[in-house]
């Protein structure tokens, strides 16, 4: 009896999808209720997303904040939280619709999101005056100078 060859461990990930495939599957998410629909958006893991698959996840997030109710629109924006920073720039374009589209509420919380890409202003903080130099300062600085050699 020989040895069997070693198996290689079935990649958990996959290939991903083609276009018809992620259609199907955009098309069987549409048909499930809403809860089971945040089940599964709910599970994405953000890292295996390829471009078409975030296009679609983000596609989603932007439908459900302009025609959900206010319990999809925040699990919407808290799944939005999750994706980084970056990944939420590459589709502004598409949320700064949605913004303008939204009531002033949900523009807020959109442009918290994204900052100043949605018109949001970080918080600005007052300028602070510089300390006046005190007498130890001015000490310090006569004794650099001195031992310098540039002391006028």
């Amino acid at each position: 009896m020989t040895p069997r060859p070693p198996q290689r461990p079935k990649d958990p990930i996959g290939p991903p999808l083609d276009g018809s495939e992620l259609r199907g599957w955009l098309r069987r998410l549409a048909a499930l209720p809403e809860e089971r629909q945040q089940a599964v958006i709910g599970r994405v893991n953000w890292h295996v997303l390829d471009a078409a698959g975030e296009e679609a996840l983000m596609g989603w997030l932007a439908h459900s904040l302009l025609t959900g109710p206010p319990e999809a629109q925040a699990f919407a924006l808290k799944t939005l939280e999750k994706a980084s920073r970056v990944r939420r720039g590459r589709h502004l374009s598409r949320f700064k619709d949605v913004a303008e589209r939204s009531d002033e509420d949900l523009a807020a919380r959109l442009a918290s999101l994204f900052g100043p890409g949605l018109g949001a202003r970080p918080p600005q903080r007052p300028p602070q005056p510089a300390p006046a130099a005190g007498e130890d300062d001015l000490a310090r600085l006569r004794a650099f100078f001195d031992r310098s050699g540039k002391a006028r």
